[in-house]
C-alpha cells in the first residue's frame, strides 16, 4: 500500500514541519517538494520508515538524529549517536576562533572533544574560503565513532587534508607525542584551543532529564553532556593539561575558548586563574547570556 505525502503528514503523531522534514529525508527529496506536492505517493517500505521515525520523534528523539544531519555555521553536518547535535550557541565560539586567526599570522587550532567536527571543520573551511592558509588544525576525541563522523564531515567540506584527527584525551598529544611536540617547539606557533566540553551539572542530571522540554537530551551521549564538580570537571582537567602544554612549549602563547552554561562564567574564570591562565573576555549569546569564556596564557619564555 502506498501513501501520499499529505496522508503521511495528516496521520503523523509529531509536528507537521518535523514530519515533512522526515519525509524529505527518507523520500530523497527536498523540503520544498514535500510542501508543494502533497499528492505525490510514497511506497510502503519508505512510508513505514517515515512512520517509525515520526514515532521516535514524538518520544523526543532529536530531528537531527532521525535525518542524520544538522545545519551549523551555514553548512550541513552529519551527526550520529556518537556525537552531540551541534547547537547554534556554539557558532559564537567559531566566530571568536576566526577572529583570533586573523590576529595571528601562524597558529595551530586545537578542537578538544571534537564530536561531529562541526567546530574545527567550520573554522578550517572558513579560513580556506578567506584565502588564509597559514594555520594548522588538530582535533581530538576519546570516541572512535565521533572521530569517524568528524573525519567524514571534513571530507564532505573539503578540509580533511588540513585537519589531523587524533584518538586522544584533551590536549595530551601536545606534550606526549614527541614528533608533534618537536614540530610545535621548532615553529613556535600560537595555540588556539577550542573547547565545547560537557558542562551540564551531573548532580542535576536526573531532574533535568525528567523535564518535558529536556527529553531530547536522553538520546545524546551522556559523556558529552554531563560533568561533575558543578559541571566544570572537564575544564579542570583541560586546564591542568594546559599547564603541562605551556611548560613543554614555553615559547608558544595560548588562547583558550570555552563554551559554558551562563551560570558558570565567574567559576570558570577563577578556575583559569588558579592554573596560571588570565581572563580576557566573556562572549555573550543572542539572549545576552554568557556563553564563551576567553582566557589566555602568554609565552613563559
Amino acid at each position: 500500500m502506498s501513501w501520499t505525502i499529505d496522508e503521511l503528514v495528516a496521520n503523523s503523531p509529531c509536528a507537521r514541519e518535523d514530519t515533512r522534514r522526515i519525509i524529505a529525508h527518507f523520500a530523497g527529496c527536498d523540503y520544498a517538494t514535500v510542501v508543494a506536492f502533497g499528492e505525490r505517493t510514497v511506497d510502503s517500505a519508505t512510508a513505514k520508515k517515515i512512520q517509525d521515525a515520526c514515532q521516535r520523534r514524538r518520544h523526543g528523539v532529536a530531528l537531527s538524529y532521525l535525518t542524520g544531519t544538522k545545519e551549523f555555521y551555514g553548512r550541513s553536518f552529519r551527526v550520529t549517536s556518537d556525537t552531540l547535535v551541534p547547537r547554534a550557541e556554539t557558532e559564537h565560539l567559531v566566530d571568536a576562533a576566526l577572529s583570533l586567526c586573523c590576529r595571528h599570522t601562524r597558529s595551530v587550532i586545537v578542537d578538544v572533544g571534537t564530536g561531529s567536527g562541526n567546530i574545527i571543520v567550520s573554522i578550517a573551511a572558513e579560513c580556506a574560503a578567506r584565502g588564509n592558509h597559514s594555520h594548522g588544525f588538530l582535533a581530538t576525541d576519546t570516541s572512535v565513532g565521533a572521530l569517524h563522523c568528524a573525519d567524514g564531515n571534513a571530507r564532505m567540506h573539503g578540509v580533511a587534508e588540513q585537519i589531523a584527527f587524533l584518538h586522544a584525551d584533551g590536549v595530551t598529544p601536545l606534550y606526549r607525542a614527541r614528533t608533534l611536540r618537536t614540530f610545535l617547539h621548532h615553529h613556535a606557533p600560537h595555540l588556539i584551543i577550542c573547547a565545547n566540553l560537557p558542562y551540564v551539572n551531573a548532580t542535576h542530571r536526573f531532574q533535568l532529564l525528567q523535564r518535558e522540554e529536556s527529553r531530547a537530551l536522553r538520546f545524546e551521549p551522556p559523556s558529552a553532556l554531563f560533568a561533575a564538580h558543578g559541571g566544570l570537571a572537564a575544564y579542570e582537567k583541560l586546564f591542568a593539561q594546559l599547564s603541562r602544554v605551556r611548560r613543554a612549549l614555553p615559547y608558544s602563547g595560548v588562547d583558550v575558548l570555552c563554551e559554558i552554561d551562563p551560570s558558570q562564567d565567574r567559576a570558570l574564570r577563577r578556575l583559569a586563574r588558579r592554573t596560571g591562565l588570565r581572563y580576557h573576555t566573556t562572549i555573550h549569546d543572542l539572549s545576552h547570556a554568557p556563553r564563551v569564556v576567553h582566557v589566555y596564557g602568554p609565552p613563559l619564555l
